[in-house]
């Protein structure tokens, strides 16, 4: 999901429909993503999953790398590992089709 603040968030499913949250009212959850580009890059980036959320926000410092990558063509893979439990991983695939279109009318670019 992007909103038009230009955040970059992931929703995280288990089991096919099970929507994994942080239910810690202390503590973020931080994840290691790889984003590989159809090129074959590989991308190292981060993000978080803050106190009663239920999205992995992509770090500031790394959205203009995936808004770069989703604007593209072809599909963009992301493995997403908790970083603390390395045991607990994702694997999404995003078919980019016409995400830069769709992005550019939303933002009026």
């Amino acid at each position: 999901m992007v909103d038009l603040d230009d955040n970059v968030m992931i929703f995280l499913y288990e089991y096919g429909s099970r929507q994994v949250k942080n239910s810690s009212e202390r503590y973020w959850n931080e994840y290691n993503i790889t984003m590989r580009t159809p090129d074959g890059a590989d991308h190292k980036i981060t993000g978080t999953m803050y106190c009663g959320d239920d999205r992995v926000n992509i770090d500031d410092a790394y959205i203009d790398e995936v808004l770069t990558a989703l604007k593209g063509e072809g599909n963009v893979m992301f493995r997403i590992e908790n970083a603390d439990r390395t045991v607990e991983s994702y694997l999404i695939e995003v078919a980019t089709s016409n995400f830069a279109e769709l992005y550019n009318v939303q933002t009026g670019q």
